[in-house]
């Protein structure tokens, strides 16, 4: 009879948490369940260790995890995942307190497109702009990313053929720039400072599909907030969210595409 009410008691926590959209604290949780406090944190703890619910450490609020939210509404169309995918990305927003978004290689091209976009909570940000839009990806933090996974003798000729790279600042060295690739490489994320437009900076990790990188997420923000020191913070923050968004796509049927066909 114990373990029935324990279970009923998880029932009613779980619930609630289901229940709130926004997260909820613990002591709302009691509150609304009638169950003792203590109760109620050693469920949301062992609901925690098992995947169904996470703590949010900055607000102290619990939210259902990606995992269930999967079990009980598959991703079945390239909606339903963009839907997941902005969520997750307004979660990294508040998290890095900056703008993110999630960018796609352009085939063919040195070109990155911007496909998703969160705006940072604070009131000074990177600007608002068009989503979706290109940007040339020597100067981005995700088009690192792309050019990095590539032979780098193959990316040396189709950089030293692109007009347009080499009349960038980057393209007057292009040897430090392919060493700056191959660290990308090694680490696993990129940056970028002053380089898409002044005072601008980025950081970038890859979303691995299926063996492929088909995107790339960042988190951007004035270079006078985003400092080198914050970076590898940031870094760790975007493999997290790389890794729920890979386990989104994994779950939608083969082919399935965020952005157009390119």
């Amino acid at each position: 009879m114990a373990d029935a009410g324990l279970v009923q008691k998880t029932l009613r926590v779980l619930q609630t948490v289901a229940a709130s959209p926004n997260g909820i604290g613990l002591s709302g949780v009691a509150r609304l369940t009638d169950i003792p406090k203590a109760t109620c944190h050693r469920i949301l703890l062992s609901l925690a260790a098992e995947d169904w619910v996470v703590l949010n450490e900055d607000t102290k609020r619990f939210h259902m995890s990606l995992s269930v939210l999967l079990m009980l509404s598959p991703t079945s169309d390239r909606d339903t995942a963009l839907s997941y995918v902005n969520r997750l990305l307004e979660t990294l927003a508040t998290q890095a307190m900056e703008t993110c978004g999630l960018d796609q290689a352009v085939k063919g091209t040195n070109t990155v497109m911007v496909l998703a976009q969160t705006a940072s909570p604070h009131n000074i940000g990177l600007g608002r702009r068009a989503v979706p839009r290109m940007q040339p990806a020597w100067s981005t933090s995700t088009g690192k990313v792309f050019l990095s996974l590539g032979d780098p003798a193959a990316v040396r000729q189709d950089l030293e053929s692109d007009p347009q790279f080499r009349d960038s600042s980057r393209g007057r060295d292009l040897d430090g720039f392919l060493e700056e690739l191959a660290v990308t490489a090694d680490r696993g994320y990129a940056s970028s400072r002053d380089e898409l437009e002044p005072g601008a900076a980025s950081v970038a990790c890859p979303v691995r599909v299926n063996g492929t990188v088909p995107y790339a997420i960042w988190v951007g923000g004035p270079a006078y907030r985003l400092t080198p020191e914050r970076v590898p913070e940031i870094a760790e923050q975007l493999r997290h969210t790389a890794q729920d968004i890979e386990r989104v796509l994994a779950r939608t049927p083969p082919g399935t595409q965020l952005g157009p066909a390119l």
